[in-house]
């Protein structure tokens, strides 16, 4: 941002840094910024619907990331946008969607841990315990040392519920 404050893509970075420090007013100024730069930034505005659903309005969440996807059907990172997806339906507690759109995301990339780690708790959540300690002992074959302790600290959701949905639904699938 230093270097260019013109360039949108500085401000997707800023948004994986409030990502991990977990502040939501940093989540949702991010793509807000990058918006205003460019108005077609299709990384961006699915980035505001991972945003508005990681910070609890999963159901806003979705126009965004719709947007981006028409802005955007071939994009090289759509699979992000299936990820997005999997974030809203998990926090608005549609499991089975959220399942199928972390699914949908993680074909593409079968060793990306994190879509797997969101259709374990989703299934979970569901009460699907064989498909869920089948994610589960992927996960586990991926990150040998996994532990829940690291998956809440990684957890990208802010609020507490959240948050123990997503820890409950990886417990649920065994892990420990």
């Amino acid at each position: 941002v230093r270097c260019d404050a013109r360039e949108p893509w500085a401000y997707v970075a800023w948004l994986f840094i409030a990502t991990i420090l977990r502040d939501p007013d940093m989540m949702l100024e991010s793509p807000r910024r990058a918006l205003e730069i460019n108005p077609n930034f299709a990384m961006a505005h699915s980035w505001m619907g991972a945003a508005y659903a990681l910070t609890g309005d999963g159901a806003k969440a979705f126009e965004w990331i719709e947007k981006a996807r028409m802005l955007s059907p071939r994009d090289m990172f759509k699979e992000e946008f299936d990820v997005h997806t999997s974030y809203a339906h998990f926090q608005v507690g549609d499991y089975e969607n959220a399942y199928l759109s972390a699914h949908k995301a993680m074909l593409p990339h079968p060793n990306h841990v994190y879509p797997r780690l969101m259709m374990a708790s989703s299934l979970g959540n569901l009460g699907n315990a064989s498909g869920a300690r089948l994610q589960a002992d992927r996960i586990r074959e991926l990150v040998p040392d996994f532990s829940l302790q690291a998956a809440e600290k990684a957890c990208v959701f802010v609020r507490k519920n959240d948050i123990a949905r997503f820890i409950d639904g990886l417990r649920a699938a065994g892990l420990d």
